[in-house]
């Protein structure tokens, strides 16, 4: 395409260049002025043909990187529906997020410890999600990791881990959730730590 355009723009300026000199020397003018005129307009079209050109390939690069992305995302959905456990380990934070929610929903106690890992993904959502889904686990395995997230930096994940707890009502996580219900420095992570122990009670 390049070549095509560039080619027909030089000849129609060659052309036009040798018409002024026709027209300079010999007073040439109106038997070649609708030639002329044709090449000036192919000259015209053909430098205008440069930038649509340009636009129509750029436009095209974004229409085939738009499709290649939404496959991506279509393939990530097939692969959370199967196999949610690798999608917590996902580069894509959402795959991660959702891939917490499921394991869940399913209760899949086979994955305590991958969740226990995801409590301190750099994602707050995901760390805040692995928390809620571990209480919907339950189980004794649950409360080490939830224990460990009573520390985390982040707050979110913090409460979580501390409602978490609650739910599961493993007395091996009072003596935790009372020193952060008294000493942690958010105040919603202390009343979560309230809540949980009034829930053991």
């Amino acid at each position: 395409m390049w070549r095509y355009v560039v080619v027909g723009t030089t000849l129609g300026v060659v052309v036009l260049a040798i018409l002024a000199v026709l027209h300079w020397c010999f007073g040439v003018i109106v038997i070649v002025w609708p030639y002329s005129l044709y090449v000036m307009l192919l000259a015209i079209a053909g430098v205008l043909s440069l930038p649509l050109y340009v636009m129509v390939k750029f436009f095209g690069g974004i229409e085939n990187i738009l499709n290649r992305k939404a496959a991506e995302v279509e393939k990530g959905r097939d692969e959370l529906r199967k196999n949610p456990r690798t999608m917590l380990r996902d580069e894509n934070k959402h795959f991660r997020r959702e891939a917490a929610r499921i394991l869940g929903e399913e209760k899949d106690y086979g994955a305590v410890q991958l969740l226990g890992n995801a409590l301190h993904d750099e994602d707050e959502e995901v760390g805040h999600l692995a928390a809620w889904a571990l209480g919907e686990i339950g189980g004794s395995e649950a409360v080490g990791p939830l224990v460990d997230a009573l520390d985390c930096d982040i707050k979110d994940v913090r409460r979580g881990a501390a409602m978490a707890l609650g739910k599961i009502a493993d007395a091996a996580a009072m003596n935790s959730l009372r020193t952060t219900m008294e000493s942690d420095e958010d105040e919603s992570v202390r009343q979560a730590a309230s809540w949980a122990i009034r829930q053991m009670e």
